[in-house]
């Protein structure tokens, strides 16, 4: 078990945890309220399926851009 926990709160932008996972190297954060108390655990894959739909509209883009 690690003896610091990272974490992220709720209000957090999606962009600092993905940040924070990379820097710290966790795929899992857990995720607080303002009282500190846990609130959930976001996954990387959580977040690649909430981006998804994002990246395939780009892709698809960006596929007839270049037709």
């Amino acid at each position: 078990m690690t003896k610091q926990v990272v974490g992220c709160r709720e209000s957090d932008d999606i962009m600092d945890a993905v940040k924070t996972m990379g820097d710290m190297k966790v795929r899992r954060l857990p995720v607080v309220n303002d009282s500190n108390q846990l609130v959930g655990v976001v996954s990387i894959s959580d977040i690649a399926q909430e981006m998804r739909p994002a990246m395939d509209s780009l892709f698809d883009e960006l596929t007839k851009a270049t037709k």
